[in-house]
């Protein structure tokens, strides 16, 4: 599969001007990886046209990862459209859209989503998540143990009403912080799920373990 044609957004995009792409195989454009692993796949769209793909199960928009002359990776859109014949040469045309920017607003959200904004760890929803998961792990085997912790601040209310929101704020995070760091070390290479600190609302935190020795 080789480029026959490219535009000058195209250039803008990757890096390369159209003589540089022209003949090239369209690998260039992805990193190797990505290339094999949806090289098949691309090949299909060349014999099967947009009337055949809802049976055949492809898409005509795929995300996928490309490459940057300079070695730069980032998230594309590709818009296959009909393939088509030129003698003995099929033709397909792809539009590649450049898509960081969305990914990097849809990952904010999803963060936003999961997350309290003052002190950036985990919310109700989160939790929530995470705890069903850690359930389903502690009933499916006999030697799994986990624990749920919950702590709230003593006299914090006099602190906001006396002192004001800011500095209770302030607390708050610093509270965040020094739970954060009371964790095992051990676990802290899981960062995802593993042992995480809620904040419920107000000054509640429930801590969760979800891998402790059975005693």
């Amino acid at each position: 599969m080789r480029i026959k044609f490219a535009n000058s957004a195209t250039e803008r995009i990757f890096g390369y001007s159209k003589r540089e792409l022209l003949r090239q195989s369209i690998g260039v454009i992805f990193p190797k990886s990505q290339y094999q692993r949806y090289k098949e796949r691309i090949a299909k769209y060349f014999t099967v046209d947009e009337d055949d793909r809802e049976g055949s199960g492809l898409n005509n928009v795929i995300d996928v990862l490309a490459q940057k002359k300079t070695g730069e990776v980032f998230p594309v859109e590709v818009s296959l459209g009909n393939s088509s014949h030129v003698g003995v040469t099929s033709l397909l045309t792809c539009i590649l859209r450049d898509v960081s920017l969305r990914k990097k607003a849809d990952r904010r959200l999803k963060y936003l989503a999961f997350h309290d904004r003052l002190t950036s760890l985990g919310n109700r929803d989160r939790f929530s998540q995470t705890l069903k998961g850690v359930l389903d792990d502690v009933g499916a085997g006999e030697d799994h143990r986990a624990a749920l912790l919950y702590l709230d601040l003593d006299g914090f209310k006099k602190v906001n009403d006396s002192l004001g929101h800011e500095t209770g704020d302030s607390i708050l995070k610093a509270c965040a912080q020094r739970l954060s760091n009371s964790l095992r070390l051990g676990d802290q290479v899981y960062q995802f799920d593993f042992e995480e600190i809620f904040r419920l609302g107000g000054d509640e935190f429930t801590i969760l373990l979800p891998y402790i020795q059975k005693l």
